[in-house]
């Protein structure tokens, strides 16, 4: 295949269909690219994306043969180990805010308290929290989603582009089992994807137990599935029992479980 002709930004689907065809895409690079940013990837930026991709293709032309002939690229950094290449705190990730806490110093912390509202007091901004105080602060860093973030701005006619800003709902579902329960065939896996032809409600799964083991007890099985993606969002409006339903039924389908699970949670991602 011949360079990109265009120097300006492009869609990752646009680009990686003509490098690899729609076949390849819609069944392998499209689930595990969704699954990474929760986006459509017609929608995706290649160079906010994956704008290595781009620089290969323009220096080598083929990507696979610029991916083997990069130095910064190296297979190695790729091989699974004996530890995994999956890390993590061993107490999850509360860990790191804790530590982050400890560290800070001169400072308040306020925990479940929500800025209802925010408007500036000459050089400073005032919020206004929903335990029906207010903060006078210098600066204000916002760590929010966009479709939080608006709203608080929209009587100052500030931000309103954030509206047009496409966002996806998606919700996880925590299935336990017994290690018994499921075929010695399927223990080791780390997961699947799934691409949107095929009849699955689940978009993926992760093998937690496998990913993470020290998060899971001794004999004891944890898969994460995911529900919920661009154009395809009206599962996760569905009560938690018919999630439950449909996701098990799709784990049965795809991984060989002969038990019911230990349990089930289901968790809304906004």
């Amino acid at each position: 295949m011949p360079r990109s002709a265009e120097s300006a930004d492009q869609p990752l689907g646009k680009f990686m269909r003509r490098r690899f065809g729609k076949e390849l895409v819609e069944n392998l690079i499209e689930p595990i690219f969704s699954g990474l940013y929760g986006g459509d990837i017609d929608r995706m930026s290649l160079a906010s994306t994956f704008p290595a991709f781009y620089q290969i293709e323009q220096k080598h032309r083929s990507l696979i043969a610029g991916v083997k002939k990069d130095d910064s690229l190296n297979a190695d950094s790729f091989t699974t180990t004996s530890e995994g290449i999956f890390q993590t705190f061993e107490n999850g990730m509360q860990t790191l805010i804790d530590a982050l806490e400890k560290a800070l110093a001169d400072c308040t912390i306020l925990k479940g308290v929500k800025v209802d509202k925010i408007r500036r007091e000459q050089d400073k901004a005032l919020l206004h929290l929903n335990n029906d105080s207010d903060l006078l602060v210098d600066e204000v860093i916002f760590a929010l989603p966009h479709e939080k973030i608006q709203p608080l701005f929209e009587s100052s006619g500030l931000l309103g582009n954030l509206k047009e800003m496409p966002s996806t709902s998606v919700a996880t579902v925590s299935v336990a089992f017994s290690g018994d329960a499921i075929d010695s065939s399927a223990a080791n896996g780390m997961g699947f994807v799934v691409s949107r032809n095929s009849d699955f409600t689940i978009t993926k799964c992760l093998a937690m137990h496998t990913k993470w083991p020290v998060h899971v007890p001794a004999g004891k099985m944890l898969f994460k599935a995911f529900v919920g993606r661009t154009g395809d969002e009206a599962v996760v409006d569905l009560s938690d029992r018919e999630i439950e339903r449909m996701v098990l039924e799709d784990l049965r389908k795809a991984i060989p479980i002969s038990g019911e699970p230990d349990f089930t949670i289901v968790t809304p991602l906004e």
